[in-house]
């Protein structure tokens, strides 16, 4: 029953991380002709990045939509590029002040520049699509669905990159308990499992004080602990549902020099100080009932602070770069699709239904959507020049953060 579950429930979420992209209606003809953008009245735009030696935002989308935005007063005008593929572009992230990097939702990377877009590398041999894309000092990072982390050094020539041996921090289990205690992951490595605890005075005895459950990732106490002391527990795990090691989705990378942090589903959140040769979870848990845990869809870092966030409005914040993590009140029960930090250090989310919302003073103030006619998903933060922010998703929604004023901008599109 708990391996069907956990099963059922990845799935469903992985659905819905895809379907909030790719389910939402860009009105276009159909994408096998190099003309087909050009005929596009509305756009759904599923990221962006500002290109400053061109003083463009680089907008990609469905069916292989790509394009050139220009911000005016009040408005936000779109020089949409020849369509050179018919499938979905699910991410973009610049690659220099002319240059951008897409990823697809059949795992292709693909380079923007002065010549165009042209595809550069195939990521994933299960056609999975890529999630994110981050770009640090010597380094590129790219994550997706069915474990997907490939690394670059120059956006052309990438290297798959197989997560394993997660080391899981020392967990502290309950004294005067008898049951089970779940951990939120699967696939311990049983030879790795170091449980610090007596019965009685006494060091336990496997099989007659516990059992550990290794594939589902559960133990069962069979008699109570000695009280006074700290008992705890530790060991190494892959990622991935029972029996299935390496099958997740990773749905954002943050990247800071050698300093990596990769989250997604089963609330999965690793970080990697040395580059990607070892790592460890945060966000460690220990329960008493089967968790419910956060399906991870977005990430920013600022710094020592970050952001993660993700279905029914979870947000959770760092300010040590990963070591420790608080949950801040949910702005809604919506989605966060996009995540950011405004100048100010404000955090702001931006998911399903029109939400936008930034967070001071302890609590969130969420956009009037009846005011700025939000029918649609926002998804991709982008910062201007100018201080503003652009919040930018699905039916040509934009709308510019500035001065603490949320403001609907008319978009165009040639």
């Amino acid at each position: 029953m708990y391996k069907e579950h956990r099963i059922i429930f990845r799935t469903s979420m992985f659905v819905f991380s895809l379907a909030l992209m790719f389910c939402c209606g860009v009105r276009a003809e159909s994408a096998g002709s190099e003309s087909a953008n050009r005929h596009v009245k509305t756009v759904d735009i599923i990221d962006a990045a500002y290109l400053p030696g061109i003083d463009r935002i680089f907008v990609v989308g469905r069916n292989g939509m790509a394009g050139l935005a220009e911000v005016g007063d009040g408005t936000l005008n779109i020089q949409l590029l020849d369509s050179v593929t018919g499938e979905d572009f699910t991410v973009v992230a610049q690659l220099s002040e002319q240059e951008a990097l897409i990823g697809s939702s059949r795992g292709r990377m693909y380079h923007y520049g002065p010549d165009g877009i042209k595809e550069v590398a195939a990521l994933s041999e299960f056609d999975e699509p890529v999630m994110d894309i981050a770009i640090t000092e010597g380094k590129i990072w790219a994550v997706g669905a069915r474990g997907l982390i490939a690394t670059s050094v120059d956006g052309t020539q990438w290297q798959a990159m197989e997560i394993t041996g997660i080391k899981q921090p020392p967990l502290v289990i309950p004294d005067s308990y008898v049951g089970e205690l779940y951990f939120g992951i699967a696939n311990v490595n049983v030879d790795t499992v170091v449980f610090q605890a007596t019965v009685d005075g006494q060091p336990l005895v496997a099989d007659e004080d516990y059992e550990f459950y290794a594939d589902e990732g559960f133990l069962l106490l069979s008699h109570a602990l000695d009280s006074g002391q700290e008992s705890s527990i530790s060991f190494s795990f892959e990622p991935g549902p029972p029996f299935r090691r390496g099958d997740v989705s990773w749905n954002t990378v943050i990247v800071d020099g050698d300093d990596v942090i990769i989250a997604g589903e089963f609330g999965l959140v690793l970080q990697s100080g040395d580059g990607g040769e070892t790592w460890v979870r945060r966000q460690g848990l220990v329960s008493k009932v089967e968790p419910q845990l956060p399906y991870w869809l977005t990430g920013v870092g600022s710094g020592q602070n970050i952001l993660l966030a993700g279905a029914a409005g979870v947000v959770s914040e760092s300010r040590d770069r990963g070591e420790t993590w608080s949950s801040l009140d949910r702005p809604s029960k919506e989605g966060v699709f996009g995540v950011t930090v405004s100048d100010e250090g404000e955090p702001i989310v931006l998911g399903a239904v029109g939400l936008v919302g930034n967070y001071s003073n302890g609590s969130w103030t969420i956009g009037d959507r009846t005011q700025l006619q939000l029918q649609s998903w926002l998804k991709t933060p982008v910062k201007m020049p100018d201080g503003s922010l652009l919040a930018l998703g699905g039916r040509s929604t934009v709308i510019r953060y500035q001065s603490g004023r949320w403001q609907r901008l008319e978009v165009s599109i040639d």
